[in-house]
Formats: structure tokens, sequence, C-alpha cells
């Protein structure tokens, strides 16, 4: 738990750092590569679980290179049931409109999530101990964020639950699991 806190924290000080610079306009194209999970890989995924990601940009490489970590990450969802989608999952996430056609909680097939990844930076983990019952209310609150389409948090305030960046969604959504 304190890994996620700290992953969290640090993930919302190098974000507020970086994206208040100017960030290329190039990167509102969608880069789409040939990078996707083998099945194996596929049929281990679960509901609740929570992806990262590097993606591509100013910005992007930039987080990444200020975590200095082992696995370069720059963006984080949660993974979702979707029936309409291959793999029957898809990903709520949150991003900038600089970065997207929609400003803020927006959801993607979980195989056009990973090819909006650098290759081989996929991460996936899972919190321990969750039963059936947390998962669901995990899925709910994140759908509820996405149906509510809650803006991208451009100031990085994670005391205001108005916006939200990619981890302060998350961070909203398991707070939501505990209270």
């Amino acid at each position: 738990m304190k890994k996620i806190w700290f992953f969290i924290i640090a993930l919302l000080a190098i974000i507020a750092i970086y994206v208040t610079t100017n960030e290329v306009k190039a990167n509102k194209k969608l880069v789409l590569s040939a990078y996707n999970l083998s099945e194996s890989e596929y049929s281990r995924i679960h509901a609740g679980d929570i992806i990262l990601r590097l993606g591509y940009g100013t910005v992007s490489e930039s987080i990444s290179k200020i975590l200095n970590e082992e696995y370069k990450i720059s963006h984080c969802g949660i993974i979702v049931p979707c029936d309409s989608c291959r793999n029957n999952y898809k990903v709520i996430h949150s991003v900038s409109s600089s970065l997207s056609s929609i400003d803020g909680v927006q959801d993607d097939c979980l195989d056009i999530f990973i090819k909006n990844s650098q290759s081989n930076s996929i991460l996936i983990t899972r919190y321990k101990n969750l039963d059936s019952n947390d998962i669901n209310k995990l899925i709910s609150w994140a759908n509820y964020y996405l149906k509510q389409g809650v803006p991208f948090d451009h100031s990085f305030d994670v005391n205001d639950s108005s916006s939200f960046y990619c981890t302060e969604l998350l961070l909203h959504i398991f707070f939501q699991l505990y209270n």
C-alpha cells in the first residue's frame, strides 16, 4: 500500500511540474503502435486491475526520466469489463485534451490503450485481498466517474474532486472503496 501511495504522490508532483511547461501540440495526433499483448497475457487480466504504460510525447518522456525507475511509465488507468471490446475489457483513465479529443475521464478498449503505449511498457498490477464485492465497487466507481464526464485536472489539485488527472482518478476510486 505504501508503494502505491508513493507512486501516486511522486507521479502527481512530476506531472504538475512538467505539464505546466510547453507541451508540443504534435502530441495531439493518435499514435498507434503494433505493440500488443499475447493471448496468454490477456487471459491473466482481471477486472479491477491497474494498468500502467509509457505513452508518447514530451510529458510522458519527462515523467519517465524524472521517476528514473526500472520500469518506465507515465500513465495509468483501471481495467473494467466491456462486452463490446476485444478481449472483453476496457480501460477507464483520464488524459488532457492536448493528447485526446476528450478532456478528462474516458475509456478505451484495452487493446487500443495498449497500442497507444510504447513497446514493452505495459505493467498490470492487482491490489491484493480484494473480494468480488470490492472489485464490483471499484468498477462501479470507475464507471460513475466516466459517466460524469469528469474533466482533466490541469491544476493537479488532489484536494479538488471536480477534475482528475490519471493517478488522481485511481486515488478517488480506491478512496470510495474504503469509505
